[in-house]
C-alpha cells in the first residue's frame, strides 16, 4: 500500500509526463481542465507556426509545455495528499527568508492557531506524527521510546519519489515550550545542507485560546556547484510548501 508521500510523487510524475494524468490518477475532475489547457497550447502554437513560421516558435512551444507540465505536476501532487476537512478557523501563516549571510540559509514559519498552548504542545510533542507534516519527511524513528534532549533520531525522506535516510539528534527539549533537532547527512554531517529545526510555542496571556507556533530552519548551503542564491530560494519554496502542509493539518486537527 502506498504511503501519502509515495502517492503524491506518483501523481507528480504522471502529470509531469502528461498534464492531467496525475489528476486522473488521483480521481479528480481537474484532469479535464489540464487536458483542455494542453490542447489549447498545442493548437495555439500550431496556428502561430502555420501563420508566421518564425524560428523562435518551436522554442516557445517547448517552454509553454514545460511550464504547463510543472504547474500540473505541482497541482496533482497536492491533490494526492491526504484529504482533510478543516474543523477549525483557517490557520494564518507567514514565511520569511532570513537575510543572506555567506552560505548560511535561514527561514521561519509562523502559524497563528485558534488553540490553547497545551493543545498545540500535545500535537507537536508527538514527534513521530508531527515531524512528517513536512514536504520530504515520511517517517521519524526515535532511538529511545520517548523524545528528550540528546535522543538520536533517523529521518526517512521521500524527495520526488527517491527515499533516503538522514540522521539527527534532539538538541534540547523544553516541556510545554518547544524543542530543536538536527537533520544531517549520514555520509558527512557537514555536507548536503546540514540544518537544524527550532520549534517553539509562543503563548499570549491575553488570548489563551490563540497560540503562535514558530518553526525556524537554519542551515548551510554546501552544494558548491549550485549558486547559494538558487539554494536560498529553493529552501524558501520548500518552507512555503511545508507551511501549507502544516496549515492544512493544524486546521483539521
Amino acid at each position: 500500500m502506498q504511503t501519502a508521500h509515495a502517492r503524491k510523487w506518483t501523481s507528480f510524475y504522471l502529470s509531469l509526463a502528461v498534464p492531467g494524468a496525475g489528476q486522473l490518477w488521483a480521481k479528480s475532475a481537474w484532469c479535464v481542465a489540464w487536458w483542455l489547457g494542453l490542447i489549447l497550447i498545442l493548437s495555439a502554437w500550431s496556428w502561430a507556426e502555420a501563420i508566421h513560421r518564425q524560428p523562435w516558435i518551436p522554442v516557445g512551444r517547448i517552454i509553454s509545455l514545460v511550464a504547463l507540465s510543472l504547474l500540473s505536476a505541482e497541482h496533482a501532487k497536492r491533490l494526492a495528499e491526504h484529504p482533510t476537512r478543516p474543523r477549525l478557523p483557517p490557520v494564518k501563516a507567514s514565511i520569511r527568508l532570513a537575510p543572506r549571510r555567506g552560505r548560511s540559509i535561514g527561514t521561519s514559519i509562523e502559524l497563528e492557531l485558534a488553540k490553547s498552548a497545551s493543545e498545540v504542545w500535545r500535537q507537536i510533542s508527538d514527534v513521530r506524527r508531527f515531524l512528517v507534516l513536512d514536504t520530504f519527511h515520511d517517517r521519524v524513528i526515535l532511538m529511545r521510546p520517548q523524545p528528550a534532549g540528546g535522543v538520536d533520531l533517523a529521518l526517512s525522506h521521500n524527495a520526488f519519489g527517491y527515499k533516503f535516510l538522514r540522521f539527527g539528534r534532539i538538541l534540547y527539549w523544553r516541556e510545554g515550550q518547544g524543542y530543536a533537532f538536527s537533520d544531517l547527512s549520514p555520509r558527512n554531517p557537514r555536507q548536503a545542507f546540514p540544518h537544524v529545526f527550532f520549534i517553539e510555542i509562543v503563548a499570549d496571556e491575553n488570548q489563551p485560546d490563540v497560540t503562535q507556533l514558530r518553526m525556524i530552519v537554519r542551515g548551510k548551503w554546501t552544494h558548491r556547484w549550485i549558486p547559494t542564491t538558487i539554494g536560498r530560494w529553493w529552501v524558501y519554496y520548500v518552507s512555503c510548501d511545508h507551511a501549507r502542509i502544516l496549515q492544512k493539518a493544524m486546521s483539521a486537527a
